[in-house]
């Protein structure tokens, strides 16, 4: 008589060559099936206990997490490679995005893929506490103002995003660090969808293959 309710290792195994064969081959989505929606429909509001001392001066340079449609139009935008021919794969594992900002001169930019994308801004703060905006050097319909609505002041930032030329919002997740405890993501992914961003459209990079990062100004 066969088992019931148990699954062999074979099977299991069977089933992460496939999900992996699946995400090697399937290419990205265009940033029209992830958009969440124009940016009235998200209440941006900073955190009230900011340390911008502390933003200024710090390197956040591991973009661990963000919404599909922010990090695609990375790669549409900036990316040597067309985005409908990037992998699913490449992109989650091997995109290794670092972002480099220094508030105070007032200049970003965010790499990945090993070079193939480089995108630079200039980074202009605000007359609201914790609300950055960041404006393309290189294309004219990308400007992004960022809201800080989540940080702990020691090691990530979380910024909901609304870009104004298309009228989209998005967020992104940076850190000084390569991870956050599972306790840390927990509360952000609540945050988000408190604040009413779609699990879904939630994407969480694995930095584990990545080279190591030496912070610059």
């Amino acid at each position: 008589m066969g088992s019931t309710g148990t699954v062999s290792i074979g099977t299991v195994w069977s089933l992460v060559i496939t999900i992996t064969l699946i995400l090697t081959v399937e290419a990205l989505h265009s940033l029209k099936d992830v958009q969440e929606g124009p940016c009235e429909g998200i209440q941006y509001k900073s955190q009230e206990d900011i340390n911008m001392k502390w933003l200024a001066s710090v390197q956040l340079p591991y973009v661990l997490a963000g919404s599909k449609y922010h990090m695609y139009r990375f790669v549409k935008y900036h990316h040597k490679v067309p985005l409908k021919e990037v992998s699913e794969y490449k992109f989650y594992y091997e995109s290794c995005f670092r972002s480099y900002a220094n508030v105070s001169a007032g200049h970003a930019r965010i790499h990945g893929f090993n070079g193939e994308l480089t995108a630079p801004y200039l980074l202009k703060p605000t007359s609201e506490k914790g609300v950055l905006e960041f404006v393309p050097t290189e294309i004219d319909n990308e400007v992004a103002r960022h809201y800080l609505t989540l940080t702990d002041n020691k090691t990530y930032a979380l910024f909901a995003n609304c870009w104004l030329g298309p009228d989209q919002r998005s967020w992104v997740l940076v850190s000084t660090e390569e991870s956050l405890s599972q306790g840390t993501l927990q509360m952000i992914e609540d945050h988000l969808v408190s604040l009413g961003f779609e699990r879904q459209q939630f994407i969480f990079f694995n930095h584990c293959a990545c080279e190591h990062f030496e912070a610059v100004a």
